[in-house]
This record gives structure tokens, sequence and C-alpha cells, in this order.
């Protein structure tokens, strides 16, 4: 059976919930007075203050949206660059995590090291774009696909993964007759789907 709360513990969920309330709004409130002010007239919309529902329901503003072509446009822009960054990233994070979790690696603490040390120090936002621009990639899907391409942090991630794996399983497809890029094809890569998800 449920203890019964007590008065302070009651006053502060009572306060608590209030905050959380009140906190809550303030997200809230700039969605709900953009969707209203995008379902008004013009001439609501310039008289201002805040309606939970507008007078007047018009929807020119969703009308003119969708038949400008650069709105069209930019969707296609966005899933071209997700769809081409996806595939760049998993190709280059895979390339890197998987040589890192080898343990018969050379060198393998310093490339380790290597690679961390590029979160720790990065050349900055006008370095990354004098350099998109200095090599040529400005105004093409390559300036926002390549720069983003490969992450530390997902490499790392991967590479821990990577090595969790037992190495038994490795080793029985080497026995096979499986080349590295085997194993890791058939392998390694089918039993890392949650890390693959994950990054």
């Amino acid at each position: 059976m449920r203890a019964k709360k007590s008065f302070g513990e009651l006053l502060f969920d009572i306060v608590n919930i209030t905050i959380l309330i009140f906190i809550s709004l303030t997200f809230i409130y700039p969605f709900i007075h953009v969707a209203v002010l995008s379902l008004s007239t013009p001439e609501a919309a310039a008289i201002g203050g805040f309606k939970l529902i507008p007078k007047q329901i018009v929807f020119n503003s969703y009308e003119k949206v969708l038949r400008s072509p650069n709105v069209w446009r930019g969707y296609m822009n966005t899933i071209i660059i997700v769809a081409g960054g996806w595939i760049v990233s998993m190709i280059l994070t895979i390339s890197g995590a998987y040589p890192l979790s080898r343990r018969n690696l050379p060198h393998r603490k310093f490339w380790t090291l290597f690679v961390v040390f590029t979160m720790f120090f990065q050349g900055g936002l006008i370095p990354s774009y004098l350099l998109v621009r200095n090599i040529g990639l400005s105004n093409s899907y390559f300036a926002m696909i390549l720069p983003a391409a490969l992450s530390t942090w997902n490499l790392l991630i991967m590479r821990n993964f990577f090595m969790a794996i037992p190495p038994d399983l490795e080793e029985a497809a080497y026995l096979d007759g499986a080349s590295p890029f085997r194993a890791l094809m058939s392998v390694i890569l089918p039993v890392s789907k949650p890390v693959l998800a994950t990054v």
C-alpha cells in the first residue's frame, strides 16, 4: 500500500509541477504563436498580440510556400546532403574504426591518440570555410558533406564496439578462407547493427 504523502512532500510536488508547466509553456509559446500567425490574414498578423485561435483561418501562406520552387529545391538539397553525408560518413567511420580495433595493428596506441587529438584541437569555423573555398568546393554539395564526413566521436564509439566483438568470430572466418575485408563485411558488420544505427 502506498504511503500517504506528508504536507511537505505534497507542497514540493505542487511547486515542481507548477515550475515545469511554466517552463514548458515558455518553450511551447513560440511554436503556437507562429502556427496561429501562419493561419491568420496579413492584417490580423500586423495587429500583433497573442491569439490562441485566429479570427479568420486562411491558408494563403502555406499555398504560397508550397507553390514556390525554392521550397522543393531546398527539400531536395536536404535529402541529397543527408543521404550523401550518411553514406560517406559510414564508409569513412567504418574504414577508420576497424583497423584501430585490431590488436595486431602496429603502433595502435599512437594512431588512437592521433585520432583523439583532433577532438581537443579543431581548426574552427573560419579556417574550415577558407579551406573549402580554396580547394574549390564552394557552392557544391561537397562543401556540406565533406567537412562533417568523419566524426571522431563516432569513430571511437564504433572502434570500442568492434573491440568488444569476440575475436573467435573473425578467426573462424579466416579459417574458412575469408580475407579481412570479407570478414568485416560478412562477420563484423552484421553483428554491429546497434552501433551502426547509433552513429
